[in-house]
């Protein structure tokens, strides 16, 4: 499977790897609800660094929204991206996260992406 995650205290991680279909993210977020280790809501980072596909404005649009109904993860997503193709694909996410009430921004490292996480759980403390 290319979509798969991986849970790292309170930041679960969504890794996006060579080709894939839409569905696999609604099914990788089923299994991760379904985990002992998830404790919603948790802190989102997704990894498309290694990601081949490329998700039509609609598939993308349909996942933000999903996010933001479904409580399992906290207002803030952090996206990291290695080419400008996903570069460019999560500015536009940022523009639609913010029309569903999410905070959505994409970095060239993880390590930056996970301090802007892990930052935000300190503003809510």
């Amino acid at each position: 499977m290319t979509v798969s995650y991986q849970i790292e205290g309170e930041v679960f991680i969504l890794r996006l790897e060579g080709e894939f279909e839409a569905d696999e993210l609604s099914s990788a977020g089923e299994r991760a609800a379904r985990d002992p280790q998830f404790t919603a809501p948790m802190l989102l980072l997704v990894d498309s660094r290694r990601s081949e596909t490329t998700l039509s404005t609609e598939s993308i649009r349909n996942s933000l929204n999903r996010l933001s109904r479904k409580g399992q993860f906290r207002e803030r997503v952090a996206h990291v991206a290695s080419d400008e193709l996903h570069r460019a694909l999560g500015r536009m996410a940022e523009s639609y996260a913010e029309l569903e009430g999410l905070q959505f921004k994409t970095f060239n490292e993880i390590e930056q992406a996970r301090a802007w996480l892990t930052a935000s759980v300190d503003e809510d403390s």
